[in-house]
């Protein structure tokens, strides 16, 4: 008999994880974080979203391999002054089967690209699935830009489709489940990796604050073997 061990990982930066007894394989997963939203008097772009990425069917051995990761955090939120971009999402969130740095192929992991900051004058574009590693990947959505409303930001890639874009000042809904949906007008995006929504100046240097990016996140999810039968024992009769 087989089951699943699933854990989630929603906290910024390193850690670690040795498969556990009986382990055989291993599915690892990972998010990208969402960049942040601009702040301008001239109705400023939504940020984009962090893209998702999947590696299946790992190989690993019971109480031997290490799995590894890198959670990073979204593009902080503006503050302050007249008129600023966005900033985007910290880094390409990682987890690795077996070595402890960020994957260059799919064979031992998956790397998701992380979201644009939105800007003074456009949006920000969504992560990349071109940009990141895995045997699936979805991109993210990226934040919305126009003359006439304060942008959202877009919603992050999931296990089952790209992230949406934002279309108007409200951030963009979560694509599917596990994807995180965008921030809207100085609203943050909501883990994992959804973009964070514009603001405009609040009529002076810093009464209003850009919404920040969503951190990404990794997942991981053991096969274990477990042994359910009685024990047999045959019984030999030489007489």
């Amino acid at each position: 008999m087989t089951t699943t061990a699933v854990v989630t990982v929603t906290a910024i930066g390193t850690g670690s994880v040795t498969a556990p007894t009986g382990a055989y394989a291993v599915d690892v997963e990972a998010w990208g974080p969402g960049g942040s939203g601009a702040k301008s008097a001239t109705k400023p772009g939504g940020a984009g979203a962090g893209a998702y990425a999947i590696s299946t069917n790992i190989n690993v051995t019971a109480g031997s391999t290490i799995i590894y990761w890198d959670v990073f955090d979204g593009g902080a939120l503006v503050t302050g002054g007249y008129s600023s971009d966005g900033n985007p999402g910290t880094g390409k969130t990682w987890i690795r089967v077996g070595t402890n740095s960020a994957p260059t192929s799919s064979v031992d992991g998956a790397l998701a690209d992380f979201g644009t900051a939105g800007l003074r004058g456009g949006a920000g574009t969504g992560g990349l699935a071109t940009n990141s590693i895995g045997s699936i990947r979805h991109a993210g959505g990226s934040g919305y830009s126009s003359s006439s409303v304060i942008g959202g930001g877009g919603s992050s890639g999931c296990p089952t489709a790209d992230g949406l874009s934002a279309t108007s000042a409200t951030g963009a809904a979560a694509s599917g489940t596990d994807s995180g949906p965008g921030g809207g007008s100085n609203t943050a995006g909501t883990q994992p990796g959804g973009g964070g929504g514009a603001s405009d100046n609040g009529g002076g240097e810093g009464s209003l604050k850009s919404g920040a990016g969503a951190p990404g996140q990794v997942r991981y999810t053991f096969y274990i073997n477990v042994y359910t039968g009685s024990p047999q024992f045959l019984i030999f009769n030489f007489n």
